[in-house]
């Protein structure tokens, strides 16, 4: 698989609401590490904890970006415990989610690579 040029855009689905930090902190890292990102966000109106919902929500949108795009998603009842989180490559995006069935639409229908974070960071040293 060739390797993609980004384009500098980082999209956001989220379940975090809008009443607390946690989406304006995870803008503060983002851009910490990536000062020329463009941050868009996609929702951060899931229903708490709706893996199915914003599987779909995800899925719906990420087409209407340039390739080379980044996609966060986080729905994850289990924020904070050991689950895996996974890289995904398919139709010239990337995506970074739990391991919970979140990226499970967008890779449903059309060839992906999907590796856990681990390995993903393993490989790039």
């Amino acid at each position: 698989m060739e390797r993609l040029k980004p384009s500098g855009i980082v999209t956001l689905t989220t379940d975090f609401g809008l009443a607390d930090h946690y989406v304006g902190a995870m803008k503060g890292v983002i851009l910490a590490t990536y000062p020329g990102a463009t941050i868009v966000d996609i929702t951060h109106g899931v229903e708490p904890y709706q893996i199915e919902q914003g599987a779909f929500f995800l899925a719906q949108a990420y087409g209407t970006f340039p390739a080379g795009t980044v996609h966060v998603a986080v729905v994850d009842p289990g924020v904070g415990t050991t689950r895996q989180c996974l890289t995904a490559r398919t139709s010239g995006h990337y995506f970074v989610a739990p391991d919970n069935g979140l990226l499970s639409h967008v890779v449903w229908d059309t060839p992906a690579k999907v590796m856990s974070m681990t390995l993903w960071i393993a490989r790039r040293r």
